[in-house]
């Protein structure tokens, strides 16, 4: 008898085995590049969240920072009796421009969030313009006086968000801050 040679190649067990541990770790391959991309989508939409608190806030804190009482018994900051249910509002005076010392005139200005539209508003610089949108799409925005010369903000925002099972969850992102003006602005 003579022995058999081996023809050189692969037999069909080898190529079942090296073929499922393939499948096994492109698995593993899918597995965590699904994991990778909610990571990635729920880091930019944590950020894109922050920017637009941030946002927010900074252009609500150099308008409240201008206020000046008008009168000796006139707080520079003041909540308005007229709200309307989900809104959020303050009024404070500031002094026109040009400024003149010997009669001073005073511009009553306000900041206004209405819920049902998202946004922050302010009225215009000019008498007569349209108000100016300080913010859009703001789920939620606090506007507390605390004190005579005092502001708490609270900015919340909300963006849907996919998770890795496909879900749509809404995420939310909130900021709050203490707005104080200066110290000659109290009566």
């Amino acid at each position: 008898m003579t022995p058999r040679t081996r023809r050189p190649g692969l037999t069909l067990v080898e190529v079942t085995i090296s073929t499922a541990i393939l499948a096994l770790l492109g698995m593993i391959l899918a597995r965590i590049y699904v994991a990778s991309q909610s990571a990635y989508s729920t880091g930019t939409g944590r950020v894109a969240l922050q920017q637009k608190a941030r946002q927010a806030m900074q252009r609500l804190t150099p308008r409240l920072i201008q206020a000046v009482p008008a009168t000796d018994t006139q707080d520079a900051i003041y909540t308005p009796d007229d709200l309307l249910p989900m809104t959020s509002k303050v009024a404070y005076t500031i002094p026109a421009e040009p400024f003149d010392p010997r009669s001073p005139t005073y511009h009553e200005k306000w900041i206004l969030f209405e819920q049902s539209t998202g946004l922050v508003t302010t009225n215009a610089d000019t008498p007569g313009e349209a108000d100016l949108v300080l913010a859009r799409n703001i789920h939620w925005l606090g506007l507390e006086v605390l004190s005579p010369n005092s502001v708490k903000i609270t900015v919340v925002v909300q963006a849907p968000l996919r998770d890795v099972g496909g879900n749509t969850r809404d995420q939310e992102y909130r900021v709050q801050t203490t707005v104080m003006i200066p110290y000659y602005a109290t009566r």
